[in-house]
């Protein structure tokens, strides 16, 4: 749910943008009235001019800022590089590709474009976490990308709210080769590293305990699920590092006010990006796709992530 103050920012953008664009048309309808009654039309003072002049302009800007964020934006991902370090790798390090909310439609975005990007950044590792698809047209699409990671790297992922919420009963991961994490986990070795990746879908938060109970001691801990607020209780059982995504980053950010919608889960809410959380990580990521439902397709100033981490040996 969106807190109070996501709701005044919206209000405040959308009346804004409606308070130029009836301006914009007034000036425009005064220019068409002017010209049409140019004999009879009264020196119009410079001020207005300009006033009309800059409120057309802000008109045009608006309706570019719209085209740009529901043709441009989605269509253009960005990678985002974070390095953590901890005394718990001995070795040279791993690194984690880390995808989210992808909301796979029945027309596809980026979801062909992905494995070739991930390729390019050699990843030891590739997880997802959670909101897979809009809607059952864009299984198709969200599983053919799945498989395609999980037939090159170990590749693991947990359910979100989307699929808790509205696909109780499909398994998006079937058939991909991704190990899909529900209250569990797995051990496995990154770059001669014992790392323990475990996770839990949306609704089985009370899996996260079972499922880091097995982590053999001294193994770097990944814990995966699609709520950021859930990180500190995974830290309180031996996380390590926690990713997460669900905030889509805002989706739509305007400056100076930032992300317009802010999504609250049991009263949690931060940036996305690299967080700390006691003497661990927490890393929310800004998502691939967009929102689904009635929610207009659209992402600006607030690209597809693509995030990279960097396991390194070493202090805090």
């Amino acid at each position: 749910m969106a807190a109070v103050g996501s709701i005044i920012r919206f209000f405040l953008v959308a009346g804004v943008a409606g308070l130029v664009w009836t301006l914009a048309l007034g000036s425009i309808a005064r220019w068409i009235w002017r010209a049409v009654r140019r004999g009879d039309a009264k020196a119009v003072p410079a001020w207005r001019k300009a006033a009309e002049t800059t409120c057309v302009v802000l008109g045009a800007l608006g309706i570019l800022a719209i085209a740009w964020a529901a043709l441009v934006e989605p269509y253009w991902p960005r990678v985002e590089r974070s390095t953590i370090h901890s005394e718990k790798v001995q070795g040279r390090g791993f690194r984690i590709v880390h995808l989210s909310d992808l909301h796979s439609d029945p027309r596809e975005r980026l979801e062909d474009d992905i494995p070739g990007i991930v390729a390019g950044l050699d990843p030891d590792l590739v997880v997802f976490t959670g909101d897979g698809i809009n809607s059952e047209q864009g299984l198709p699409s969200f599983r053919s990308c799945m498989k395609a990671l999980a037939a090159e790297y170990p590749t693991y992922g947990v359910r979100g709210n989307w699929e808790a919420w509205y696909f109780p009963g499909l398994d998006v991961f079937e058939g991909t080769g991704v190990h899909a994490l529900s209250g569990t986990g797995d051990l496995v070795t990154l770059q001669g590293d014992e790392v323990w990746i475990a996770g839990a879908a949306v609704g089985q938060e009370s899996g996260i305990a079972a499922s880091m109970r097995d982590a053999p001691p001294g193994a770097f801990a990944v814990y995966l699920h699609h709520f950021p607020a859930l990180a500190e209780h995974a830290v309180e059982q031996g996380a390590d590092l926690v990713l997460s995504g669900d905030t889509h980053g805002g989706q739509v950010r305007v400056p100076p006010l930032g992300a317009l919608i802010r999504v609250h889960r049991h009263g949690f809410w931060a940036p996305a990006g690299m967080h700390e959380v006691g003497d661990a990580h927490l890393y929310i990521s800004q998502g691939i796709g967009m929102e689904g439902g009635r929610a207009p397709r659209v992402r600006f100033m607030c690209r597809p992530e693509i995030a990279v981490i960097d396991v390194q040996p070493g202090g805090p």
